[in-house]
C-alpha cells in the first residue's frame, strides 16, 4: 500500500539514473539509444487518452513516439509558428 502524503511532505522521485536516462538539461532526457527527448506533462480527456494508448499499443509503437509522429504530421499540415 502506498504511503499517504500529508500536506507539506516531500514526494520521493526516482533519480534519472534509476530510470535509464541522463539529463542534458533539467527537462531534457537522453535515452539509452542516444535519442534526446524533452519531458513534459500533457492533459487529455480520459476517452481520448484511452484511444491513443490503445492505438499505439496495437501498433507496438512507444507512446511518446506515437504522439510525436502525430504532432509532426499535424504541424506539417497546418504549419508552425516560430517563437
Amino acid at each position: 500500500m502506498a504511503k499517504k502524503r500529508t500536506p507539506g511532505s516531500k514526494l520521493s522521485v526516482p533519480s534519472h539514473e534509476s530510470i535509464g536516462a541522463t539529463p542534458a538539461r533539467r527537462s531534457i532526457v537522453t535515452r539509452k539509444s542516444g535519442k534526446q527527448l524533452r519531458r513534459l506533462t500533457l492533459y487529455l480527456p480520459p476517452e481520448l487518452a484511452r484511444k491513443l494508448f490503445i492505438h499505439s499499443a496495437a501498433r507496438d509503437v512507444d507512446f511518446s513516439t506515437f504522439v510525436a509522429e502525430g504532432m509532426t504530421q499535424y504541424l506539417a499540415k497546418v504549419g508552425t509558428v516560430d517563437a
